[in-house]
């Protein structure tokens, strides 16, 4: 349906009329929501939307996207691009900006569906280090929504973000929302991956305490709860248990097990996970050489967030 483009209002009333055999049985759906408006005006009016494609929905496109929502194949693609966990993430940071302007233009923009495009904005934004537009992009999400994944990606962005600037009360407040938005979803492997990624949170909360030492029993804990899948929560699990082994003085098991988060990484195609765990990999043996390659790939993403992770790794393994 949607071709080599984005949807507007004529690829969007061209996929309706199909779906109902004509223009005038789509009308006639229409007025049976809408009884205030006859058939034959309805058509009219859908005529006119469908002449305007890339101009503001007005009455007939809001009764439309209320009616009938987005076409299924397009809100799965703006998903896909509203949620940190999938290999949308791995495109350089440009690219992912570009494709969600693409879609921020009506019917999308006009639709619920518009929270993920603001995700993928406050994804993007945590990859640039730009916490605080990150955190007004998701809450601009669910202004738009309550549906629960898109209320559990928010939490989890502005969990994210407080973390990195330290705001504990912030992160402990937002990791309890994720969790309660994590309940609410359904079971499968949308709910695995957000269940892992709080769990994986959790025990990045619990390891980098405001004061004290780090509890690395509890981290433990919440990493061994994590899904063993899909691949995105097994190499998240692998990665934290490397880092707790390797903080209680384990290097061969903290080693084994990040080069098994690489490894898990690399053959699911996450490209930003793979450079993590060989990060980690790199921090634990000392290998600048793979210090290095962490750091190149890092920057050809366009991703401050990992280069700054990979300069760290880079500054370690140098001394």
């Amino acid at each position: 349906m949607l071709q080599d483009s984005a949807l507007d209002w004529r690829s969007y009333v061209d996929h309706l009329t199909r779906a109902h055999g004509s223009l005038a049985r789509l009308a006639l759906r229409v007025e049976r929501a809408r009884p205030e408006a006859d058939a034959a005006t309805i058509e009219r009016g859908l005529r006119r939307l469908r002449q305007t494609p890339s101009g503001e929905g007005g009455k007939y496109g809001r009764w439309l996207l209320a009616i009938f929502g987005l076409p299924t194949e397009v809100e799965a693609t703006i998903r896909w691009m509203g949620m940190y966990h999938t290999r949308f993430s791995d495109l350089p940071v440009p690219l992912c900006l570009d494709l969600i302007r693409a879609w921020d233009r009506p019917p999308v923009s006009e639709s619920k569906g518009r929270a993920w495009l603001e995700l993928g904005r406050a994804s993007c934004a945590l990859r640039l280090r730009e916490f605080e537009t990150a955190v007004a992009h998701a809450r601009q999400a669910v202004l738009g929504s309550a549906r629960p994944d898109v209320l559990a990606e928010a939490s989890l962005v502005r969990a994210f973000a407080a973390q990195h600037r330290r705001r504990y009360e912030e992160v402990t407040e937002a990791l309890d929302a994720a969790e309660r938005a994590t309940r609410r979803l359904p079971a499968g492997s949308d709910e695995a991956v957000f269940r892992a990624r709080h769990l994986d949170q959790s025990g990045y909360n619990v390891t980098h305490p405001k004061s004290g030492p780090p509890d690395l029993s509890r981290a433990a804990e919440l990493y061994e709860a994590m899904p063993t899948d899909p691949p995105f929560s097994a190499c998240k699990r692998a990665a934290g248990l490397a880092y707790v082994a390797w903080r209680r003085g384990s290097p061969a098991k903290a080693a084994r097990l990040a080069g098994e988060a690489a490894q898990i990484a690399g053959d699911a195609g996450y490209v930003r996970l793979r450079v993590g765990a060989l990060g980690l990999l790199a921090h634990i043996t000392g290998d600048a050489a793979v210090a290095r390659r962490v750091e190149a790939i890092a920057k050809s993403l366009g991703d401050a967030e990992l280069a700054a992770r990979a300069e760290r790794v880079t500054r370690t393994t140098s001394r």
